[in-house]
């Protein structure tokens, strides 16, 4: 049940089965709606999952335009920067 904060901690065998449904069909639309929704609650985890792709280059990932978003978003908060300072 909701409380007034509206935090909930959702049931474990509900979000293995998602999980495990998304990864049988390859749902990648659906785990990419999952991960956007995260990444809007905790800025933390996807600032780390930016730095692990500056780290890793990948060639499918236009890294300039990740460097200027890291910087966009370090303007929001910057509480993160100590993961980019060598990327400086």
């Amino acid at each position: 049940m909701c409380r007034d904060t509206g935090y909930y901690e959702p049931r474990q065998d509900v979000t293995t089965k998602v999980v495990e449904e998304m990864f049988e069909k390859q749902n990648k639309s659906l785990m990419t709606y999952y991960l956007k929704m995260a990444y809007q609650d905790d800025q933390h985890t996807y600032m780390n999952d930016l730095h692990w792709v500056l780290q890793n280059k990948f060639d499918d990932v236009d890294l300039n335009a990740v460097k200027n978003h890291v910087e966009d978003m370090l303007l929001i908060d910057d509480s993160d920067r100590e993961l980019f300072e060598e990327e400086e």
